[in-house]
């Protein structure tokens, strides 16, 4: 197995067992999935459309999914199909508040601002931020985001997320290297105010 196949694969391995967690507890009918709510199985098409994309369903559990093939991507020099680890995902199952969903969205560096913020502001949950790969160019970050609620909602809330990270590619095709503006410039910083308001005297330890 080549080095990169090695990378590829550790990496890929410990999500797959992160995911599968979360794919089982989501897919699994268990306890508290019981009959009745077994029978008020979500609405794929309904989902789908207030995701404005296609959704799939299996074993009461829908689906959509979003590869991310608009940016190309290296790792350790090699190119990385959508498939082999750039797919966004969100998952939906039924749940007596309605439902609940969970999901992985790939995202840039100057992508994971927005896409937090549209997150929060459509009222779901966010619980990791982490890479996947090593020496990959750009850098890929993947933001795992959940939510409970009425299915239509939270599906309009991850097409809101979606949504802000194409309107960042939108203005830039390819993520930014740096932050927005100049870089902050050394200097210095006049102790005497400071030592004059909290009545110390103030230790310095080199420029700022």
């Amino acid at each position: 197995m080549s080095a990169f196949c090695k990378r590829l694969v550790s990496g890929s391995l410990v999500s797959a067992l992160l995911l599968f967690g979360a794919w089982s507890l989501l897919a699994r009918p268990g306890a508290s999935l019981n009959a009745e709510m077994r029978a008020a199985d979500l609405d794929a098409d309904k989902i789908g459309s207030a995701a404005a994309t296609k959704a799939t369903a299996k074993e009461g559990v829908v689906r959509i999914a979003w590869a991310r093939d608009d940016v190309a991507v290296k790792v350790d020099g090699m190119p990385l199909k959508p498939f082999a680890g750039l797919g966004s995902w969100a998952a939906f199952t039924p749940a007596p508040h309605g439902a609940m969903v969970m999901g992985d969205t790939v995202v840039f560096q100057d992508e994971v601002t927005p896409a937090m913020d549209a997150a929060f502001a459509g009222g779901l949950e966010v619980s990791g931020l982490h890479n996947h790969f090593f020496f990959d160019e750009p850098k890929v970050y993947f933001m795992h985001i959940g939510g409970m609620g009425e299915p239509e909602r939270l599906a309009a809330a991850v097409k809101g997320v979606w949504d802000a990270i194409k309107k960042v590619r939108s203005g830039s095709a390819q993520p930014a290297t740096h932050f927005a503006g100049e870089a902050p410039k050394p200097g210095t910083v006049d102790a005497a105010p400071i030592e004059k308001v909290l009545g110390h005297r103030a230790r310095h330890r080199g420029a700022w």
